[in-house]
C-alpha cells in the first residue's frame, strides 16, 4: 500500500514538477517573474517578440545588461538591422523591421554594446509575395491547451488511483490476533 502511494506521489511530482518543456521565449524582461527568460537576471541578454516573423515583418527587442545611455547595435549575418540607446539602468527596447529580402529560415540576431555581445535566434517565414514561391506563414491549427489539458488528465488519473488505493485499504479486513 505504501509503495502505491509513494509511486503516485512520485508520478505527480514528475508530471508537475520536473517534466516542463523548454520555453521558447518570454515576452517580459522582468527579473522578478523569471518565467523562462532566455538569459538570467542581471546578465546581458535580450528577448524577441514575436520569435517568428515574416519577411519584412517587425520584431521588438527588449533586453538588459549594457551600460547606461549606451548604443546597442543589432545585426543579422553582419548586416546592421537596427540600433537603440539604453536607459539609465542599461535596459533597452526597440522595434525593428526586418529586411524584406531576407530568406525564410532561422537566424541569429547579434546585439552589441561596447565589449558586450549578446545573441538570440529568430525564425523568418515567407512573406507571401506574389510570384516568389512563398505562400506565407504556415497556418497554426489547434490550441495551446494540449499540454496543460494532458497534464490535468494525467493528474486526475493519478488522484483517482490514489483514492482507489486508499479506499481499498480501508475495506481490507483487519487480521485477527488469535
Amino acid at each position: 500500500m505504501l509503495r502505491r502511494i509513494l509511486f503516485l506521489i512520485i508520478a505527480l511530482s514528475a508530471t508537475f514538477g520536473f517534466a516542463h518543456p523548454a520555453v521558447a521565449q518570454n515576452t517580459t524582461t522582468s527579473c522578478s517573474a523569471n518565467q523562462g527568460d532566455i538569459y538570467s537576471c542581471g546578465n546581458p541578454g535580450f528577448i524577441l517578440t514575436p520569435p517568428t516573423v515574416s519577411q519584412g515583418g517587425q520584431v521588438t527587442i527588449s533586453g538588459q545588461g549594457c551600460a547606461a545611455n549606451q548604443t546597442v547595435e543589432f545585426s543579422i549575418n553582419g548586416q546592421v538591422i537596427g540600433t537603440t540607446v539604453t536607459d539609465a539602468n542599461g535596459n533597452f527596447t526597440v522595434t525593428i523591421t526586418l529586411p524584406s529580402n531576407i530568406t525564410p529560415g532561422t537566424y541569429t540576431i547579434i546585439g552589441t554594446c561596447g565589449n558586450i555581445t549578446m545573441s538570440n535566434t529568430i525564425t523568418v517565414t515567407g512573406g507571401g509575395n506574389a510570384g516568389s514561391g512563398n505562400t506565407g506563414t504556415t497556418p497554426v491549427t489547434g490550441s495551446g491547451l494540449t499540454e496543460p489539458l494532458a497534464r490535468a488528465g494525467i493528474a486526475l488519473v493519478l488522484v483517482g488511483g490514489l483514492a482507489l488505493a486508499v479506499s481499498r485499504r480501508r475495506r481490507e479486513p483487519e487480521p485477527s490476533h488469535s
